[in-house]
């Protein structure tokens, strides 16, 4: 069985729950990673693949903080 890397489990995570907001600390924690191994891979490859995901300033929908998130968007 290949392991998923913590990039393809939060792109699996944030595509089940498309339209809401995550910072990446709350997303970290929802698939069992630390945020040092989700944000820059999130930062990095999301902007350069045509991702369906979006990054930018927003409110999280579980912390409730005003920060950077990261959202499926529907289509």
């Amino acid at each position: 069985m290949t392991e998923r890397t913590p990039l393809s489990q939060a792109l699996g995570f944030l595509r089940e729950q498309a339209g809401i907001a995550f910072c990446f600390d709350c997303l970290a924690n929802a698939i069992g990673a630390t945020t040092r191994d989700l944000a820059e891979p999130l930062r990095r490859v999301v902007p350069r693949t045509g991702s369906p995901i979006d990054l930018g300033r927003g409110r999280c929908s579980v912390c409730r903080s005003e920060t950077e998130v990261a959202r499926h968007t529907l289509h």
